[in-house]
Order: structure tokens, then sequence, then C-alpha cells
């Protein structure tokens, strides 16, 4: 058995029995649409959480990551940067500034 594969016998094994590692890419595209949306809510719900308690400046992207129960780096994957998140927080509660 070679590094890039495991021993199995659950769903996705091979006949032999064994896992084939998957490239980030795969892992990426392998994430179904609704998985994605359903945790981008759980980001903003818990960014919304932390506003109210830190407000927005205490709201680092690691307690968003650790309330969401995700790692800091899996945020990103759901949002490109911190003000995206909180952009997303305020424009959940209806507190988003509008432009003029």
């Amino acid at each position: 058995m070679s590094i890039t594969e495991s021993q199995g016998h659950g769903p996705g094994a091979g006949e032999d029995g064994t896992y084939a590692a998957r490239s980030p890419q795969e892992t990426a595209q392998a994430v179904r649409p609704q998985d994605k949306a359903v945790r981008q809510e759980e980001i903003i719900a818990a960014a919304m959480t932390l506003i109210g308690k830190y407000g927005v400046q205490g709201t680092t992207v690691s307690r968003i990551a650790q309330a969401a129960g995700i790692a800091r780096g899996a945020l990103y994957q759901h949002f490109p940067n911190r003000e995206a998140v909180l952009e997303a927080a305020l424009d959940a509660c209806g507190s988003s500034p509008r432009p003029g």
C-alpha cells in the first residue's frame, strides 16, 4: 500500500478496499454546493454572535473560525477575507451601511 492510499471498506473504497488520496482540488469539488451554503450560514451566524459580544473590532477571524467549529484557514474557502464575513453578517441583520 502506498502513502497515497489507505485501507478501508466504507463507501468510496475501491475494489481492493483502498482509498486513493484526493488532491485539494478534488476535495473542494467533492463538497456539495448546499453543504458550502450551510457552512457559510454557520460562519455568518457565528460572526453575528461575536459582533454582539465583542463588537466589530473584536470579531477576529480566529474567533469566527473557532465559534463556527472550523479551522482558521477553512474560513477562507468560504469568504475571501474578514471584511467579507463581517459584511455578510451585518447584511444578515440588516445593519450594513448602504452607499449614499
